[in-house]
């Protein structure tokens, strides 16, 4: 149980930062598929390849044991917030789809399921199931903690995903999607020299003297070898 602890934490975090900022949506749904983002940002990537073995076993074991107490099936795999990922770890996409269907959609910025539907590449009972997704998402939202059952078998099949889809979070990045935060990647330049490139020949052509930069810069020399300039630091004498 301690390997799930951080990531009930950071869930719970997450619903309580989304509160918080008023970003709290209508959909139970919607807001438990963000809440595990920010838990898979925080801990997939910590768990060593043992950690990751064992609870993934464990989890497979939750799923059947649940399972066998439900009448509907595939329901966490079918609920997922990305068909493409889920139905690749069930393997009912094979790699080399998965890779063309995330290419194309990342280029043409369209649903992965818009690909899937009439592909080709699904049995009929998936294409049958993917029709159904918009009902089962909205069954989820009405119902949401009534069904004890129901609503640990979401957890334990959406946890088993995220933990072994090629899909991977980052903490800044769920703070710019899902908190509306902003992030300056690199800072702003005020000016722009008018000519850079004159600037850097001379640099490059006219190094400084290094007599008068060994004042400056006590403990580092400068040397000039075929125009390319550099800087050495010299170990300290005790």
């Amino acid at each position: 149980m301690g390997l799930f602890l951080s990531h009930i934490i950071a869930h719970e975090l997450a619903h309580h930062y989304r509160h918080r900022y008023g970003l709290f949506g209508d959909s139970p749904w919607q807001e438990e598929q963000i809440a595990n983002k920010l838990s898979v940002a925080v801990v997939k990537h910590r768990l060593s390849p043992e950690e990751k073995a064992f609870a993934k076993s464990f989890l497979r074991r939750a799923i059947e044991t649940l399972a066998a107490k439900m009448e509907a099936k595939n329901i966490a795999v079918d609920s997922y917030y990305s068909v493409l990922h889920a139905l690749n770890v069930s393997g009912q996409v094979g790699v080399a789809d998965f890779e063309n269907i995330e290419l194309l959609q990342t280029a043409l910025g369209v649903e992965s399921e818009e690909f899937l539907k009439g592909s080709g590449h699904l049995s009929d009972e998936v294409e049958q199931r993917l029709t159904q997704r918009g009902d089962l998402i909205e069954s989820i939202d009405h119902e949401y903690t009534s069904d004890q059952i129901k609503y640990i078998y979401y957890h334990v099949g959406w946890l088993y995903l995220d933990l072994t889809s090629r899909e991977t979070e980052y903490v800044d990045e769920f703070a710019r999607n899902y908190l509306n935060f902003k992030f300056e990647l690199l800072p702003h330049l005020n000016r722009t020299p008018k000519h850079p490139m004159k600037r850097l020949s001379r640099l490059v052509s006219k190094p400084p003297n290094s007599a008068n930069l060994a004042r400056r810069r006590p403990g580092v020399t400068f040397t000039n070898d075929i125009g390319h300039c550099c800087w050495l630091r010299c170990s300290q004498s005790n």
